[in-house]
């Protein structure tokens, strides 16, 4: 009793808090820390982790059971649980496992953005925590080029636009690619160009070819998902976790992803590529906000971006509510809600 143990955020820098043996209620967390620069979802207990969490969620249910993996930590509660001052926990015999503990997200803003004005990363922050949030990115050329025809897309935007997707990526829960991305690019989804946490990493691979040694599977403390069908297989690194929804067709439909992530605790989340999984994820109507990145260069011939189900009318068409902000390199980034609609002047 009253014994005080540091939550050591070892080589994670997660955020941290102070332990105590509280002889009524067990440990318990007594005060929240600060957080490291490299801070992440997950961090290393030194006291006597937890077995069960008081859900933050609505629910206020306690999430019962933490499923141990090794010196992972699993909770199997419905909702993301985050453990909060004077949140009472049960002892566990294991030691110095990882807990779900997420940091807040960092407050960016854009570099040369006037005080005041308005903020691409401010509507992520403050998205409703009982239903996903979704943001897509896509960059391209003026002329709505994504690649050349030979596939080469290395650097069609530039340096700012590089470090607003980083700025993105330290923002949502969770960054979304899909198969095809990995393969071709192998990318690290993590956050390096900014200061702030990394977000879970999510593929979705309907088919299961995902390559096992992408480097989306680093095994650096970060939660790695990966969605699949039903029925598909593949070998994936050790302790990756697996969603498995029901296909649709040959894919998998964007209304089921996002909610099978929201339930395993992804309330905001970013799909960042390609450009055919972000055009999916828009026509099915689950995006809130759109990121266009648009470089001064003009392709002329290529892959094209956004390629969305044809329409016949111009009445048809999406027309969102824009803000505009020029990047210092001549980049201009375009936010645009998606929930809203610019009716226009009328004639």
């Amino acid at each position: 009793p009253g014994e005080e143990t540091r939550f050591n955020p070892g080589s994670f820098g997660c955020a941290w808090g102070w332990w105590t043996r509280d002889p009524n209620r067990g440990p318990t967390l007594v005060s929240r820390g600060g957080a490291a620069s490299a801070a992440s979802y997950y961090s290393i207990c030194e006291a006597v982790p937890p077995r069960s969490l008081f859900c933050e969620a609505s629910c206020g249910k306690a999430a019962t059971g933490m499923e141990v993996l090794g010196r992972q930590g699993n909770c199997v509660c419905p909702h993301f649980p985050v453990i909060r001052a004077g949140s009472p926990i049960s002892p566990l015999v294991e030691r110095r496992f990882k807990v779900a503990m997420p940091s807040s997200a960092p407050t960016f803003t854009l570099p040369g953005a006037p005080a005041g004005g308005p903020n691409p990363y401010e509507p992520v922050r403050a998205a409703p925590g009982d239903r996903p949030f979704v943001v897509a990115q896509l960059g391209q050329s003026l002329d709505g080029r994504i690649a050349t025809p030979t596939g080469e897309s290395r650097w069609i935007n530039q340096s700012s636009a590089l470090d607003h997707v980083h700025r993105l990526r330290a923002t949502v829960d969770g960054v979304v690619v899909g198969v095809g991305t990995v393969v071709a690019d192998d990318p690290l989804l993590n956050v390096r160009r900014v200061t702030g946490r990394h977000p879970v990493r999510i593929v979705i691979d309907p088919s299961g070819r995902v390559p096992r040694d992408a480097k989306v599977f680093n095994d650096d403390g970060i939660r790695r998902i990966v969605v699949r069908a039903v029925d598909a297989a593949g070998e994936l690194p050790e302790g990756v976790e697996i969603i498995r929804i029901a296909p649709y067709g040959r894919t998998l439909a964007p209304v089921e992803i996002v909610s099978a992530l929201f339930n395993a605790g992804v309330k905001t989340m970013l799909v960042e590529g390609g450009a055919w999984t972000v055009s999916q994820f828009i026509d099915a109507g689950v995006v809130d906000r759109l990121h266009v990145m648009v470089a001064p260069m003009i392709l002329g011939s290529g892959k094209t971006g956004l390629e969305l189900r044809p329409i016949a009318r111009l009445a048809e068409a999406k027309r969102p509510i824009t803000d505009v902000h020029v990047m210092p390199d001549g980049d201009v980034l375009f936010d645009c809600d998606l929930r809203s609609r610019w009716e226009g002047e009328k004639a």
